[in-house]
C-alpha cells in the first residue's frame, strides 16, 4: 500500500495493454516513488528505461507487479526472492492450470513465495489504490480521485472499478484506499481489515465479499475492527443464481447466506445491498458525529 519503489514485470510497449494502462495511471496519480520497468526486450517506454532483467536494477524494490504469461510467473516470483522483494501483486490470470504433477501454477507459486518470505496479492488482481500516497496500480482508467475517509476491499476488480468511479464522481465521496484481492491465494480480507483498522486515513470500510475461508478468524478480526471503525458489507450471492455467478467468477463457493447474516450480527458489521447504500452510509459516518451510545464503535 505504501511502496517507495516498484517494478513492473512484463511492462508492454503496446498502449492498450494492461501493464501500459497501469503505468499511465501511476504517472497520472503522480506516484513519487521510484518506478522500474522490466521486459526481456529492453528498450524504452513512456520515456523510461526498460530493463531486460529484474536483477539488472541496482536498487532495492518494495513492490513488484507481475504482468506475465502464466507459465513464467513462478520464475518471476523466484527472481523477486533473489532481488529481495517481499511484496508482489500478480495481475496475471489463468494460473489454475497444471504446473507439475499434482500442483497448479498458483499452488507452486505460493509454495515458492512462502519459502522466500514473499506475500502475494492475487492472482488476477488489479492491485491497490492509495490516494494519499498518490498510488494506483489499477489498469482501469482513472484521472483523479479526491482524498477522503472511505476505504474499499473487494474480491473483484469489476466492483472496485465501477464503484470507485461512481462514488468519486457522482457522489463526491472521498477515497482513502482500495484493495482488489481477486483470487486471494495469500493476502485476504482479514489481512486487509487488520491494515485498514490501523490506518489513520480510513474512517469507514466498505467490504464487497464473496466468500470467507476462515470463518472463526473472520469473526475475531471483524469484531475488533468494528469497535473502532464501521464496516459496511455487501455480500452478493444471496440467491442460488447469485451464488452460482460468484462461483463461476472466482472459483469460490459463496456459502450459505444465513451463516454470513449471523456473522455480521455477531461482529457488528452493517450489511448493505448496493453501492447507493454504501455511498449514503459512508457519507453519514464520515461527516456526522457519533450517536450517543455508539461512541467507540
Amino acid at each position: 500500500m505504501e511502496p517507495a519503489s516498484m517494478a513492473i514485470l512484463g511492462a508492454s510497449k503496446k498502449p492498450e495493454s494492461l501493464s501500459a494502462l497501469a503505468i499511465q495511471n501511476l504517472l497520472k496519480f503522480g506516484y513519487e516513488g521510484k518506478l522500474y520497468l522490466v521486459n526481456p526486450s529492453g528498450g524504452e517506454l513512456l520515456g523510461m528505461k526498460v530493463y531486460s532483467d529484474l536483477l539488472e536494477i541496482n536498487d532495492s524494490i518494495d513492490l513488484a507487479m507481475v504482468y506475465l504469461p502464466p507459465m513464467v510467473v513462478v520464475d518471476a516470483i523466484e527472481a523477486c526472492i533473489r532481488k529481495g522483494i517481499r511484496s508482489v501483486i500478480v495481475v496475471s490470470d489463468g494460473l489454475d492450470g497444471p504446473f507439475e504433477k499434482g500442483k497448479t501454477i498458483t499452488e507452486k507459486m505460493l509454495e515458492v513465495a512462502r519459502s522466500g518470505g514473499v506475500r502475494i496479492m492475487g492472482p488476477n488482481s488489479m492491485g491497490v489504490i492509495n490516494v494519499e500516497g498518490k498510488l494506483s496500480t489499477s489498469f482501469a482508467p482513472m484521472e483523479h480521485m479526491d482524498r477522503g475517509g472511505l476505504s474499499i476491499i473487494s474480491q473483484t476488480g469489476l466492483f472496485i472499478g465501477s464503484a470507485l468511479a461512481w462514488l468519486a464522481t457522482d457522489q463526491n465521496v472521498g477515497i482513502s484506499k482500495s484493495i482488489d484481492l481477486a483470487n486471494k491465494c495469500d493476502i485476504d480480507e482479514l489481512d486487509s481489515l487488520e491494515y485498514l483498522r490501523e490506518d489513520p486515513s480510513t474512517k469507514v470500510i466498505g467490504l464487497h465479499m464473496e466468500e470467507v475461508t476462515d470463518g472463526r478468524r473472520f469473526i475475531e478480526v471483524a469484531r475488533m475492527t468494528t469497535l473502532v471503525k464501521p464496516i459496511l458489507a455487501i455480500k452478493p450471492g444471496k440467491t442460488e443464481i447469485g451464488a452460482k455467478a460468484i462461483a463461476s467468477h472466482t472459483g469460490s463457493l459463496a456459502g450459505r447466506d444465513e451463516m454470513y447474516a449471523a456473522a455480521f450480527s455477531q461482529t457488528g458489521i452493517i450489511r448493505i445491498y448496493d453501492i447507493e447504500e454504501l455511498a449514503d452510509l459512508a457519507k453519514a459516518f464520515i461527516h456526522l458525529p457519533s450517536l450517543n451510545g455508539l461512541q467507540g464503535r
